[in-house]
């Protein structure tokens, strides 16, 4: 399972991500969007994608698949005018060991693109209840929304 959000003027996105082949995702619709601030709304959002999961690519309905489906779903013509505000983004995954992880990517001085950021990532023990995650990362959005 893989699900991304992307924080954007105290805004945060969350696509579907469809699972196009063993490891590589796609984003998709449906989309979601919540103030940062409003914590349960929050992780009711995050749950109810967390559950959606990562449908398989070729199963997407064809008006789901367009090409940036977040930006313009947001409001953006491409890619590079929503990532222009963008200040985090954040991979909630779980792993075949039953751990969440969360990670916490940087962006690259003076450049658009993203690098991992491991000493922000957070490994949860095994069976920890996906609540307790994610309370985690909206508290770590809601963090970085304040910096």
């Amino acid at each position: 399972m893989l699900c991304i959000c992307y924080l954007r003027f105290g805004i945060v996105f969350v696509p579907t991500e469809a699972l196009v082949s063993r490891g590589h995702y796609k984003t998709v619709g449906p989309a979601t969007s919540f103030p940062v601030e409003a914590t349960q709304v929050a992780i009711e959002a995050l749950r109810a994608t967390v559950a959606r999961g990562n449908p398989n690519w070729q199963s997407v309905e064809p008006e789901m698949k367009i090409p940036g489906y977040l930006p313009i779903w947001a409001g953006f013509k491409t890619w590079g005018r929503f990532e222009k505000g963008m200040s985090s983004i954040w991979y909630l995954s779980d792993k075949a060991n039953g751990n969440y992880l969360i990670e916490t990517p940087r962006r690259i001085r003076g450049s658009d693109a993203w690098e991992p950021g491991d000493s922000a990532d957070v490994v949860f023990p095994a069976g920890t209840d996906l609540d307790t995650v994610l309370i985690r990362l909206v508290t770590m959005m809601q963090a970085k929304a304040k910096e």
